[in-house]
């Protein structure tokens, strides 16, 4: 024998069978494997299932993995923040900067989308539950088709809220075009200060 390979098929957390997989780790405290290999569907999960979204459109990853858990938010896009509190934006800045400085040299062999996910959404939220701070859901995690929040230019005619939710939104040329038409028309003084200092940094880069 070469090596030891245990392999599981589908498991479903939470609805799994719990006499089955004691019986599996207790296979694997006896056979001791060099090798474990799991063969997907690991958690039930329905709402990343191809069945669950049939005839619908699927909303992104960032949208989905707040719904693996409704009574309790774990994650939390981050469209609107609010109020005063720089302490805890400080806070939450250095750990961002420390996890990658710490990660620096293995940064290539992440999935950069989960990497943002987690960073963003769910390490927001467990510093805000240590801190003390609720955290409250705009839209409902049903919503439906969160390509709708990209209309930037229905924009006080249908909709007052907009956001360029996922990645693929944020590199489109027409939905950058429009967010700087609506910044330039609401909030000219940050419209300006902001191409300022991009021109600075351009400036400095090519010297």
């Amino acid at each position: 024998v070469i090596n030891r390979a245990i392999v599981t098929p589908d498991k479903h957390f939470p609805l799994h069978d719990e006499k089955a997989i004691n019986v599996v780790c207790q296979a694997i405290e006896i056979i001791k494997p060099d090798i474990y290999i799991d063969l997907g569907d690991t958690g039930e999960w329905e709402q990343f299932s191809a069945h669950y979204w049939k005839d619908r459109e699927k909303p992104p990853l960032e949208i989905l993995i707040p719904m693996l858990n409704r009574e309790k938010i774990i994650a939390a896009n981050t469209g609107i923040v609010g109020g005063k509190n720089f302490m805890f934006f400080k806070n939450y800045s250095k750990i961002i900067f420390e996890i990658l400085e710490t990660n620096r040299e293995k940064l290539h062999l992440i999935n950069k989308s989960l990497l943002s996910i987690t960073l963003e959404q769910l390490i927001m939220v467990l510093l805000s539950e240590i801190d003390g701070y609720e955290i409250s859901c705009l839209l409902n995690p049903n919503y439906g088709n969160y390509y709708d929040l990209t209309t930037f230019h229905l924009v006080s005619k249908k909709t007052s809220y907009i956001h360029a939710i996922g990645s693929n939104n944020k590199k489109s040329i027409a939905i950058l075009f429009h967010l700087e038409n609506r910044l330039r028309i609401e909030f000219p003084d940050y419209y300006f200060y902001f191409i300022s200092n991009v021109q600075k940094i351009n400036s400095a880069c090519s010297i």
